[in-house]
């Protein structure tokens, strides 16, 4: 249940969201691959906006980004 959930929001709130901010992504289960580095701030509050609507606290991991 709680993957359907998540499901869920990925797919019907926060891609649409990244759409229409114009951010280009590829998305991986629950994870976002993006190109530019600058977008990482507004993807990251995005994330959190959404899952917090679901009063979810999501866990954000940018470790790969700072290798």
């Amino acid at each position: 249940m709680l993957q359907g959930v998540e499901s869920y929001i990925w797919i019907e709130n926060i891609l649409p969201e990244l759409d229409k901010m114009g951010i280009v992504y590829h998305p991986i289960h629950d994870s976002v691959i993006f190109k530019k580095k600058e977008d990482i701030e507004r993807i990251e509050l995005k994330i959190e906006e959404m899952f917090y609507q679901f009063r979810i606290n999501p866990k954000i991991n940018l470790e790969n980004l700072k290798k």
